[in-house]
């Protein structure tokens, strides 16, 4: 098991880049955590152009509309506030703790804590419900 942890912005986004530059065509990221925290915090992230596909469940809130993208669907469940997002992609899981003072990420590089992140976001996608438009 390989973990790692950012603890600035810069090295947030840098990490960020280093994943979509890994990522190829046809793959899927997989994410659950409150929608919005990414701009909040780090500001407009440029996401990779690639053909990756992103499926994500997020806690509802008023104004949440989903995406417009259609490399992208989103599903909410009602989870309350938080400032963290999980995000899954193959062996690997990144926790996200979206605070303006002091962003973080943790990286773990490990098959089966990432098989184990991704049965819950499993279970949380078969009861997440599609955002009306």
């Amino acid at each position: 098991m390989r973990v790692k942890i950012y603890k600035s912005k810069n090295d947030i986004i840098k990490n960020i880049r280093e994943f979509d530059r890994m990522q190829k065509a046809g793959e899927v990221v997989y994410s659950f955590g409150y929608e919005g925290g990414f701009d909040r915090v780090l500001g407009k992230v440029k996401w990779s152009r690639k053909k990756t596909k992103f499926c994500g469940i997020f806690s509802r809130y008023k104004s949440a509309k989903g995406s417009t993208s259609k490399r992208t669907d989103i599903r909410y469940v009602k989870a309350g506030k938080g400032n963290i997002e999980v995000t899954i992609w193959k062996d690997t899981v990144r926790i996200f703790l979206l605070v303006k003072k002091s962003p973080a990420a943790i990286l773990i590089k490990d098959k089966d804590i990432a098989k184990g992140f991704k049965n819950y976001w499993n279970f949380m996608w078969k009861h997440g419900k599609k955002p009306s438009r």
